[in-house]
């Protein structure tokens, strides 16, 4: 009995042990994904992988600022969720069900040299060449399913006018749903291109949209057609909420009496 006590002891540090090293093995391959798409170093709080599931949920993301620029987060991510495909990923290929990324905040900063960090993306630049990729290697392959992109708060900050920089925010409150993301540099395109349409900062920052744009290719059809289905869908709330208000008031008023046949 004592022999079972002890063994059984074993197992579960081993269990313990091997569930902590998973998810040591995740964040150094979040950080390798991400550094291969964009070319940053990221820092990660905390990443839990589910031990029978195949999803991972990263908490407290930050990617730091590309070298020749102050130091800093280009973006601050509180959470980010993966459901994946265990047998494309050890083929070392970026499968996944679903995507879910919640931006708090993006930072534009143009520093004293007239440069955008946000042009400097690996992604972007790869665009701007006009080259399949970038120094730096080759990025892996990618699929998404499904893309939830969240985004709260856009920063711009401008070095280049004097010794305080010119500061100016944008809120955004974006929540949006895309499907079949099947290019890193589409992935990138995308996420820039929603942060940055709605804002003054390309006009701030004197860069040209179209780069951003022309790199996320056709998932800004999607745009549309998701808002449109946001459209619908509240229509047709609106319309049931009427329904209701109607079939209410007729239940206050008195019904009416039958006449004598």
């Amino acid at each position: 009995m004592k022999k079972l006590g002890i063994a059984l002891f074993i197992l579960l540090i081993l269990v313990v042990g091997l569930y902590a090293a998973k998810n040591v093995i995740a964040e150094i391959a979040l950080a390798r994904a991400v550094h291969a798409m964009t070319g940053l170093t990221v820092d990660v709080r905390s990443i839990d992988l589910g031990v029978f599931a195949t999803d991972a949920d990263a908490r407290g993301l930050r990617l730091n600022n590309p070298q020749g620029f102050p130091e800093g987060r280009m973006l601050v991510m509180p959470r980010l969720y993966v459901n994946y495909r265990l047998g494309d990923l050890l083929r070392g290929k970026i499968s996944l069900k679903k995507l879910r990324l919640d931006i708090d905040e993006l930072t534009v900063v143009k520093n004293r040299d007239g440069k955008v960090n946000v042009m400097a993306l690996k992604t972007v630049k790869a665009e701007k060449e006009e080259r399949p990729e970038s120094a730096g290697g080759e990025a892996p392959q990618l699929q998404i399913d499904e893309f939830i992109l969240e985004i709260g708060t856009v920063t711009y900050t401008d070095y280049s006018q004097g010794q305080t920089p010119y500061t100016e925010k944008f809120r955004l409150d974006l929540k949006e749903r895309y499907t079949n993301v099947n290019d890193p540099k589409k992935l990138t395109g995308l996420i820039l291109a929603r942060a940055l349409t709605k804002t003054d900062i390309p006009q701030l920052a004197e860069f040209q949209m179209q780069l951003l744009t022309d790199a996320a290719g056709n998932l800004l059809n999607q745009v549309g057609s998701a808002a449109a289905e946001g459209v619908k869908e509240a229509g047709e709330q609106a319309g049931e909420a009427v329904e209701e208000t109607l079939d209410t008031l007729k239940g206050m008023l008195p019904e009416e009496k039958k006449s004598d046949q």
